[in-house]
């Protein structure tokens, strides 16, 4: 067993009765036996304000634990504890470090977040609409709204050539009574006005879009799709996690599928793009046309990104 002594200059007291006398070393110096160890203590008030052990060959200011081997191991010396100001010192420059990193590091989440349910908002609905194109004929033949402002028509229009060809959706009718009128809040949310009573279609993952009927010019017809990454999450923002999509259907011709609203649909310069992004001229048409800017990028948030996520 191993005794710890206490003693200074004047006197020596033993903790548990018992005194221990230092025994002979090796040549190489390690401990063979049991050995003496002593405190020399700074008192203050009656309170010991520090310590230090000291043995054969080696000193320790303030230790925490002293780990020594009998029989022939060598004692761990000079090993130092951390006082309470070196303690905190370090949790302080933690502090700092994580204050100044978090920021960056949950912007980097968010633009991720963004770049992905943007690209499978476009996949899943470029395939949906191959599908529906492939059973129904070219989109130039299909049923289309007759009116403006009818959700009902809307609904029946999705219900058939939508519907479908998309797994893990659901319909969120403007006055379903059911949703205690969340259908409606996300319906004026998504299309920024009360005027159309447009359904909502909510995905399993918590996004959502609505659509809005566009006009025909001649032998073209466009749909408009507001896609919102996380629905009644927030900031529910134009170009932070509300977005534009259009599609273009001519007659004889493929449709086109594309992010943005129909002032970047035939734009193919970057720098046009991000100009129609910052939408510097407040038009109603490029509202939430950054998603166009982020398609060109390959899908990617590039650090010109003029909105913070």
């Amino acid at each position: 067993f191993l005794s710890l002594c206490f003693a200074n200059k004047e006197k020596e007291m033993n903790i548990n009765g018992t005194f221990v006398y230092q025994k002979g070393t090796d040549n190489m110096g390690y401990v063979t036996n049991y050995f003496l160890v002593y405190l020399n203590i700074i008192q203050k008030y009656s309170k010991i304000i520090e310590y230090t052990i000291i043995f054969k060959g080696g000193i320790m200011k303030n230790p925490i634990i002293a780990a020594f081997q009998r029989g022939g191991g060598q004692p761990w010396l000079n090993n130092k504890a951390f006082t309470l100001a070196e303690v905190l010192i370090t949790l302080g420059i933690i502090g700092i470090i994580a204050a100044l990193t978090l920021p960056m590091l949950i912007e980097s989440y968010k633009k991720h977040e963004v770049e992905v349910r943007l690209k499978k908002f476009y996949s899943t609905f470029s395939n949906a609409l191959l599908l529906s194109v492939a059973q129904n004929g070219e989109m130039e033949y299909w049923d289309y709204p007759t009116k403006q402002n009818n959700g009902e028509q809307m609904s029946t229009f999705v219900n058939k050539y939508l519907f479908p060809y998309l797994a893990g959706i659901k319909e969120c009718s403007y006055n379903d009574s059911k949703s205690g009128g969340n259908c409606a809040k996300i319906s004026n949310q998504l299309q920024q006005s009360t005027t159309y009573k447009f359904p909502v279609y909510i995905f399993m993952d918590g996004g959502c879009f609505v659509i809005l009927p566009g006009g025909q010019n001649g032998p073209a017809g466009w749909l408009h799709f507001r896609y919102d990454i996380n629905c009644l999450g927030k900031p529910n923002e134009n170009n932070k996690d509300m977005f534009d999509f259009v599609i273009q259907y001519k007659r004889n011709k493929s449709f086109i599928f594309k992010a943005g609203g129909l002032q970047t649909f035939n734009v193919t310069d970057r720098k046009e793009l991000l100009k129609y992004c910052i939408n510097a001229e407040n038009n109603p048409h490029s509202r939430a046309s950054c998603a166009a800017l982020i398609q060109y990028d390959g899908w990617h948030i590039s650090d010109d990104y003029p909105f913070k996520l």
